[in-house]
């Protein structure tokens, strides 16, 4: 659904992106994370159309954006990291109007309403825009994005201003709308959010993608300290020293029965498990259960911040 390939854009002195890569596949629910600064918003604007990478290859749909800008954004829904609307129009009126910019037809009343309210704004519709609140500025932003049922959504920062609770709402719908079948690029810089929603994610910092693909793959890019969870049939008193000296683990925590066994990444899991194993057993404990816990994406987040640093 969109490719890009060694795409550089620079403001002045300062490089705003520097040779990103990307792909992302149809049906992803595909997460741009990174901290302030990293290059996001660009690239997301060079994806739309809006601006012009100084070198590189884009693709949208299989159209170039520029190009067929038009015809690209026809195809795909849109919120902007500060958008902006008329303030004279009300809620409903706007969305009129871009339904009939998208050429819905009769059906468009109907399709409004249901989007109003999946946005949560059906109180608010009737309201001026200059009315609205940060938080229904965002959910107008969303509803005119999901309107025309597009293939593509481009989210940028789409859940900035919106209460928790709300957020949590989006968050689901988004969800729900990856298992239809849209596919979504959604930036970022909310672990959380990444961490609930993610098929896949993208790490960028410095304008440059560290690492991308599933959370296997980032994983495997980011190799770092994996996790082996233990849980003892009861507390074994200083555990932590029996692991001194043995190869491949880094450190231990331990709360009461429960142990957290740091492991090289660069090391076979398998082989260093069955190491543990063998410690616990030769001390006369008892493992309820043993398995290989998952790095959270803050750890991933923060390895690749690392790495670029």
């Amino acid at each position: 659904m969109i490719r890009a390939k060694d795409v550089f854009k620079r403001y002045g002195n300062i490089a705003a992106l520097n040779g990103v890569d990307l792909e992302v596949p149809r049906g992803s629910l595909y997460s741009l994370l990174g901290p302030n600064g990293a290059g996001k918003s660009t690239l997301i604007r060079i994806l739309v159309g809006l601006i012009k990478q100084d070198r590189g290859y884009i693709e949208i749909l299989g159209l170039d954006p520029h190009s067929r800008h038009s015809e690209v954004m026809s195809r795909v829904g849109y919120v902007p990291e500060l958008p902006s609307f008329p303030d004279f129009m009300s809620g409903e009126e706007y969305l009129r109007l871009t339904a009939d910019l998208y050429g819905l037809g009769r059906d468009s009343r109907t399709r409004i309403s249901e989007v109003l309210s999946l946005v949560g704004l059906e109180r608010a519709s009737g309201r001026k825009i200059g009315t609205y609140s940060k938080g229904m500025i965002q959910r107008l932003a969303i509803a005119q994005a999901i309107l025309p049922d597009p293939e593509l959504l481009i989210l940028d920062e789409p859940l900035m201003g919106i209460d928790p609770e709300a957020r949590i709402q989006f968050k689901d719908l988004f969800v729900g709308l990856a298992k239809k079948g849209k596919t979504m690029l959604y930036s970022s810089h909310v672990l959380e959010e990444v961490e609930r929603i993610s098929t896949h994610i993208a790490i960028i910092n410095k304008g440059r993608i560290v690492a991308s693909g599933t959370r296997e793959d980032v994983e495997a890019i980011l190799k770092g300290d994996k996790e082996v969870e233990i849980t003892l049939y009861e507390e074994i008193p200083g555990v932590s020293r029996l692991f001194e000296g043995v190869e491949g683990v880094k450190r231990v925590e331990a709360i009461g029965n429960r142990i957290k066994v740091y492991i090289s990444g660069d090391g076979d899991d398998k082989i260093i498990r069955k190491r543990i194993y063998e410690v616990i057993r030769e001390s006369g404990g008892y493992i309820i259960e043993m398995r290989l816990g998952r790095a959270s994406i803050e750890d991933l987040f923060l390895r690749a911040i690392e790495k670029t640093s």
